[in-house]
């Protein structure tokens, strides 16, 4: 019986070596996927996003282009009119154009719509503190990716980057 115990102790140990390697493989695995959920999340907050800014209020587009570049997002460019947006984004193609609607000239509208004909794979988030029906209604039309409301926060920012980048398509009533 004595020569039993030594084999029933290295079963044993075995058996926690064995553990041993099966939680060290399960806590790699999630420190894995872990880090692959972290970079996703750190890609919007990393300089991988690159934007451009348009809006005819020059303090405007510094301030907002200022808040971007606090959360890393690599502000490309600024122009202050539709007509000049969209030969900013010809030039430098960003992955995403923010864009004010009413704009003397060459508006957001203009902007938007002939960026979506020309270039349909563009990613437009339009910034309005116009709450009417028919801006709206306009907005649906003309496909903006989303629609972020004055005054913003830089967190309702973060996620509508975040929802366009992901393609994840918001019902314009329920934009940010």
């Amino acid at each position: 019986m004595s020569s039993l115990r030594p084999l029933t102790t290295l079963f044993f140990n075995l058996t926690q070596l064995e553990l041993l390697v099966v939680c060290i493989k399960q806590t790699l695995l999630f420190v894995q996927n872990f880090s692959t959920t972290l970079f996703d999340i750190e890609k919007i907050q990393t300089n991988m996003v690159t934007t451009i800014v348009v809006d005819d209020d020059f303090d405007t587009v510094e301030v907002f282009s200022e808040f971007l570049m606090l959360r890393n997002i690599d502000v490309l460019g600024k122009a202050y009119n539709g007509l000049d947006g969209i030969k900013l984004y010809e030039k430098v193609r960003p992955d995403i154009v923010f864009s004010d609607i009413w704009m003397p000239k060459y508006d957001g509208f203009y902007l938007l719509t002939n960026l979506k004909k020309t270039y349909p794979d563009s990613k437009v988030i339009m910034v309005t503190a116009d709450l009417t029906h028919e801006t709206d209604e306009k907005l649906k039309k003309s496909k903006a990716d989303s629609v972020i409301f004055k005054p913003f926060k830089i967190n309702h920012v973060m996620e509508a980057i975040e929802s366009t980048l992901k393609d994840v398509e918001q019902p314009i009533t329920n934009r940010i």
